[in-house]
């Protein structure tokens, strides 16, 4: 589970933002919204990120996107794809992320790109507990060299056969853009550390992209169409994916796969609607802008739910919805039945009725500078909010900002 995470001078994020899911107290009001992390933490599975438009939510979650593909993506990559603050383009932007993959100890990892869009600095820290102290140590941490343009690295004992390799050096120096875990992996003990960070990061799903979201880049209707065929040709997901949008009343019965087409591009896929005992199938193209967009989500969540300690980043999750199916949405992840491999919601929404069902400490706001650039902080951060508050209509007065000045 992801534990929180900070940026500097990353698409409208200027100045550090931090953002944390670990609950203040031991025993928050809704611990039932919790997970027990390792070193005694409790971890909030639903987060909300929420502010007025153009405030910079999605910039917020696409640290999150962007790190997975940097871990998971970047290896043989020449250039880091990014954007960073339009006012700070000589500077350097700076990432990290704490998280969890099993009950055994946190991961920080944390990354500086320099002005050119090379890997300054990066490093992966391992924090466990020892009996009745906690261990806290790097795995390893490259830093640049700026007279020699080299990398300066440092590897655990416990990466023994990534400290065996004769060509590690040019390995790493002939890749100033790829994060060493994307890199490196393949070199790892079976179950070292990074294959595990490796593979943890390799399921996480999110509609969002580097550079865009995922329903205007393809647009909607291509990449409906595409998850369609994708859930159809998965055993593990399609029977669970084909329940949940039949339960959202959108007229959905199944998925059609055809085969007898003039497409060259191979079978079509559509959606199957029963009336009357009558069945019959329409091309995604037919079907409404919601109901797209749920066929999308839809693979998001049962992958998110059916994976261990699994994680949906979703941006605008309430678009195109009804307000009933993404309250449903949110149950199935605060349902400790619905959820039973503790898996978490990260998510961005212009639908803050869910804010009366969420604890302050689960609300992250965003806010737009004037200078431009995007700030955070989560609503237990003002001082005299109370937790039988109704956060819902307090937002909405203005009380705790984070809304569009209309005046």
């Amino acid at each position: 589970m992801i534990h929180g995470f900070a940026a500097k001078n990353f698409y409208s994020i200027g100045d550090n933002i931090e953002v944390n899911f670990v609950s203040k107290t031991k025993n928050p009001r809704l611990e039932e919204l919790y997970l027990d992390a390792p070193i005694g933490r409790k971890v909030s599975k639903i987060n909300l990120i929420g502010g007025s438009n153009a405030s910079g939510k999605t910039n917020v979650l696409r640290v999150l996107a962007f790190l997975k593909h940097f871990i998971v993506d970047s290896a043989e990559k020449k250039r880091i794809a990014y954007n960073k603050n339009a006012f700070l383009i000589g500077e350097d932007t700076e990432l990290s992320v704490v998280f969890s993959i099993d009950d055994s100890g946190i991961y920080t990892h944390s990354l500086v790109i320099n002005a050119e869009n090379v890997v300054k600095f990066e490093e992966l820290r391992y924090k466990k507990k020892i009996t009745k102290r906690f261990r806290d140590y790097s795995i390893y941490t490259r830093k640049l060299n700026p007279s020699s343009s080299k990398y300066v690295y440092k590897f655990n004992a416990e990466l023994k056969n990534l400290k065996e390799r004769n060509d590690i050096e040019d390995i790493l120096n002939n890749n100033s853009a790829t994060s060493l875990i994307a890199l490196c992996s393949g070199f790892d003990a079976k179950n070292g550390h990074l294959r595990s960070v490796k593979t943890y990061w390799d399921k996480v799903c999110s509609n969002i992209l580097m550079l865009g979201i995922l329903e205007s880049n393809p647009p909607m209707m291509m990449l409906a169409k595409r998850t369609l065929g994708e859930v159809y040709e998965s055993p593990t997901i399609r029977e669970p994916v084909e329940e949940l949008l039949r339960k959202f009343d959108i007229g959905f019965n199944g998925i059609d796969k055809r085969t007898n087409t003039l497409s060259v591009e191979g079978p079509e896929y559509g959606v199957i609607h029963e009336y009357s005992n009558m069945k019959y199938s329409t091309p995604i193209e037919f079907e409404s802008s919601g109901t797209q967009r749920l066929i999308i989500e839809s693979e998001l969540i049962v992958t998110a739910l059916s994976i261990k300690n699994g994680i949906a980043i979703i941006d605008e999750l309430d678009a195109f919805l009804h307000p009933d199916i993404f309250n449903e949405v949110i149950e199935m992840f605060a349902s400790p039945v619905k959820n039973p491999n503790n898996s978490q919601l990260i998510f961005s929404t212009q639908n803050y009725s869910v804010m009366s069902k969420l604890d302050k400490q689960q609300i992250t706001l965003v806010e737009k500078q004037k200078n431009g650039s995007s700030s955070t902080f989560r609503l237990d951060d003002i001082s005299g909010i109370r937790t039988d508050e109704n956060y819902y209509l307090k937002y909405l007065s203005g009380e705790y900002g984070g809304v569009p000045n209309l005046r």
